[in-house]
């Protein structure tokens, strides 16, 4: 009789045991799951001659053309409106706000033990203002 309420006493206690641990384990891999990042694919013109380049961002990297930048590599991030004056194009001022030509984003990081930087120039802002959030989201900065 002592045997048979110690068998069931024990039978519980693993019962008890493995459905907690097998609960636990869901919870740990549903509530812990990370948000990625699809990858998003931009062609854009890149550098002082405005050439086209694909850019694209993952998880982890960033592509400019066949560059690859890890998201530990990129240092600063730039960002800045030019606007159309009677000297050209140079950095919008209050005033000038309704003669935006580009937004440049100015993409600064390091690759074999030096500083690069590479600029991003944007005619659309909406597509401006959406690469700005990937490229926050990639490196998780506060404000670009």
């Amino acid at each position: 009789m002592k045997n048979k309420y110690l068998f069931l006493f024990l039978l519980s206690l693993i019962n008890v045991n493995f459905f907690s641990i097998t609960k636990s384990n869901e919870i740990n891999h549903n509530s812990f799951e990370l948000i990625s990042l699809k990858r998003k694919n931009y062609k854009l013109n890149c550098g002082s001659n405005k050439t086209v380049c694909k850019i694209s961002i993952t998880n982890n990297y960033l592509y400019i053309n066949k560059i690859k930048i890890k998201k530990a590599q990129l240092k600063n991030i730039n960002n800045k409106l030019l606007c159309k004056n009677e000297f050209g194009i140079s950095k919008c001022f209050p005033g000038d706000m309704k003669n935006i030509v580009y937004n440049q984003i100015t993409l600064i990081y390091l690759q074999e033990d030096s500083l690069k930087a590479k600029r991003i120039f944007i005619k659309d802002l909406n597509i401006a203002n959406e690469l700005k959030k990937d490229l926050k989201r990639l490196i998780g900065m506060d404000s670009i």
